[in-house]
């Protein structure tokens, strides 16, 4: 399994807002894909050094392949970028990883 983990930093000023855009428009995107099999959203519950105000969440995209993976992040994501980037500016931040699966318990 490949995982494509988009860590986003959110303001609080437009955390609601966000999360709709996350639920209403990014998920149905990301679902009707067939690169991606599943979305993960998880909140990061703490991170070191963080003395904002600020949210972060982890997006984890799983996909069987890594080229699966690779067409998500290539052809499938820039375009809700750029509608992120346009619509929250700097009150959202993200940066990307990609992962593969090494132990299965």
């Amino acid at each position: 399994m490949y995982v494509y983990n988009l860590t986003a930093v959110v303001s609080r000023e437009v955390l609601s807002e966000w999360q709709l855009w996350l639920k209403e428009v990014y998920q149905p995107a990301v679902a009707a894909t067939a690169s991606i099999e599943q979305l993960f959203v998880y909140k990061v519950l703490s991170t070191a050094g963080n003395t904002t105000t600020d949210t972060t969440y982890a997006l984890h995209h799983q996909a069987a392949t890594a080229a699966d993976l690779m067409a998500f992040i290539t052809e499938v994501l820039p375009p809700y970028l750029q509608l992120l980037a346009e619509k929250f500016g700097d009150k959202v931040l993200l940066f990307g990883t990609e992962l593969k699966l090494v132990i299965n318990e």
